[in-house]
């Protein structure tokens, strides 16, 4: 994301036009380009919540059409969330 809006910050025939929205309960800022030259996306558009979640984005990137979007989001997190499942081992790998 941050490369097509870097590349469409710096072309001066983009268009560029914002709305606010909800996005799995959360509020979003989103943001459509439209009109980038020589660029991997010449429109799209991007939506990230207010704590700064990436909430959805829309667009042609290098000729494959993506369409990902938020839709559901905890801030909690279970305790249990990161043990490891019964059976399951660490190897650890890193140099000695």
């Amino acid at each position: 994301m941050i490369g097509l809006l870097t590349e469409a910050a710096v072309d001066t025939q983009a268009v560029v036009t914002t709305r606010d929205t909800t996005i799995a309960g959360e509020n979003a800022t989103c943001v459509q380009v439209t009109g980038v030259q020589n660029a991997k996306a010449s429109s799209f558009e991007v939506c990230v919540t207010a704590d700064g979640l990436l909430g959805s984005f829309t667009g042609l990137v290098s000729g494959t059409e993506i369409d990902v979007r938020l839709v559901r989001y905890d801030p909690n997190v279970q305790p249990n969330a990161f043990e490891l499942p019964p059976g399951a081992r660490i190897v650890d790998k890193r140099p000695k």
